[in-house]
C-alpha cells in the first residue's frame, strides 16, 4: 500500500460471519508501536472474511521505512481465540504528502 492511498484491506477467517464475538486487526511498526487498530465495529465481518478500508490520514501515518507487520485476532462465540500469524506489508513512499 502507498502513503496517503485509501486501501481496501482483506482478510481471510476460519470462521463464518455469526461466530465472531471478537476481532481486532493490528498495524505495527519494527518496534512493535501499534500505529493502526481496528475492531470489530470498524470493519465488514463477512462469512469467513473480514475487511475495511483505510483513510488517507491513517495510511499518510505509517512510516516511511518501507514495511509494517500487520495481525489479526478473532475470538468466537464459543470462546475459542485465533490468532494469525505476522504479516509484512510494504509501505510506499510518496513524493507530497497530504490529502488529496
Amino acid at each position: 500500500m502507498n502513503k496517503g492511498s485509501t486501501p481496501k484491506i482483506r482478510f481471510s477467517t476460519p470462521l463464518p460471519a455469526g461466530e465472531v464475538a471478537f476481532l481486532s486487526v493490528v498495524f505495527a511498526n519494527d518496534e512493535g508501536s501499534i500505529l493502526i487498530e481496528k475492531d470489530e465495529t470498524d470493519v465488514t465481518v463477512g462469512d469467513y472474511e473480514i475487511s475495511f478500508t483505510l483513510s488517507q490520514i491513517e495510511t499518510l501515518g505509517l512510516p516511511d521505512t518501507g514495511a509494517v507487520e500487520a495481525q489479526i485476532r478473532i475470538r468466537d462465540t464459543s470462546g475459542t481465540a485465533y490468532i494469525s500469524n505476522i504479516v509484512r506489508v510494504d509501505v510506499g513512499r510518496v513524493l507530497k504528502e497530504g490529502l488529496l
